[in-house]
């Protein structure tokens, strides 16, 4: 969870602070101005924090970068159950250690998301997710644990990959993780979330679980274990639904008839999913949504509010 700190004060006596390590120095020279940029680099558990300094060797801003929940786990991994007061007691250890308090701390696009263990095997789910909001999932060369739709000039990014293939050594069973990366801040800037202090408000977890869980849900994800007493007449438009160059022939579309064949053969792929398969993704959504709930330590009956 990246963040920055502007204030001078702040930054002055956090050089000072004994928790910092001191790792390098980078000096660039501005190409307009000509005039000489430094970076000192330190380390703090999980963080790797810039403090960029003026031309006159004033410090100007310091940018974290790291994760909460490595943190959370001495900087080991991220493959257990975040809960809410762990997250709380690690940011504040953090700013108790370094002396900063989490108001000034201006949040950066961060991601955030939930592991869970799953019946299904990694490689018949993660190939069988084409698209979200018609931006098309990829897997990335060399590397099956992921799939990522969207980039970086899209507002977020959806994340799904085997958890438990990147920390064995931390996990039990199929540890599946999905999350959320976002690109720009302006959707959680709009609901009260822009500052580190505002992330130890309950009330905004919640709001960043109907986020979650709400982008999900427009998912195209082939069930492949439709095949239960399926008429003859609904077989061709099942192999179809199976191909992910079908999904890719109705986004080109998209544009001549404003989605609306995409969003009708979505409803009706999760329609046969519910009818003759196991409603895959959908049984996940469920995972995540109680997953989430135990994690803010609430009741199942929580409502979405978005």
């Amino acid at each position: 969870m990246p963040f920055h700190i502007d204030d001078k004060n702040t930054l002055i006596q956090m050089k000072q602070n004994p928790h910092l390590i001191y790792e390098n120095e980078i000096v660039r020279v501005n190409k307009n101005t000509g005039l000489l940029r430094t970076h000192m680099n330190y380390s703090y558990e999980a963080y790797l924090i810039k403090i960029e300094h003026t031309a006159d060797g004033i410090p100007k801003q310091a940018l974290f970068i790291g994760s909460i929940h490595k943190q959370s786990n001495n900087g080991l991994h991220n493959a257990d159950h975040l809960t809410y007061q762990n997250f709380v007691t690690a940011v504040n250890k953090l700013c108790l250690d370094l002396n900063v308090h989490p108001s000034i701390c201006m949040l950066r696009p961060f991601e955030y998301g939930l592991n869970i263990e799953i019946p299904w095997d990694f490689k018949d789910l993660i190939y069988n997710i084409f698209f979200h909001r018609r931006k098309e999932f990829r897997l990335p060369m060399h590397n099956v644990r992921l799939v990522r739709c969207g980039g970086s000039k899209n507002n977020y990014e959806v994340k799904v990959y085997a958890k438990s293939e990147q920390y064995p050594e931390y996990c039990t069973g199929k540890v599946l993780r999905v999350e959320i990366h976002e690109n720009r801040m302006r959707e959680l800037n709009k609901k009260g979330i822009s500052r580190l202090s505002d992330l130890l408000v309950l009330e905004n977890h919640l709001k960043l679980r109907d986020v979650f869980l709400d982008r999900l849900q427009q998912v195209v994800f082939f069930d492949y274990t439709i095949n239960n007493n399926v008429p003859d007449d609904l077989l061709p438009i099942i192999d179809q639904y199976k191909n992910q160059n079908f999904w890719r022939d109705l986004v080109f579309q998209d544009s001549l008839d404003n989605g609306r064949r995409y969003n009708y053969n979505l409803q009706k792929l999760n329609m046969l999913s519910k009818k003759f398969g196991s409603s895959i993704w959908s049984c996940i959504l469920d995972m995540l949504d109680v997953q989430y709930i135990s994690n803010l330590n609430l009741s199942t009956d929580v409502k979405l509010t978005a």
